[in-house]
């Protein structure tokens, strides 16, 4: 996906090693925040 402009990604492959259970809530809150942060930054523009 190099070279594809405004793509974001909201997955597990964010997190550097792997934890001791399951990253599921922390995935959702990862990408509840970047959800917030487009929609703020569609509005501004």
């Amino acid at each position: 996906v190099h070279g594809v402009h405004n793509l974001y990604v909201a997955g597990g492959s964010v997190f550097p090693t792997s934890g001791h259970a399951n990253p599921t809530l922390m995935i959702l809150a990862f990408a509840i925040r970047l959800a917030d942060h487009l929609n703020s930054e569609l509005a501004r523009a």
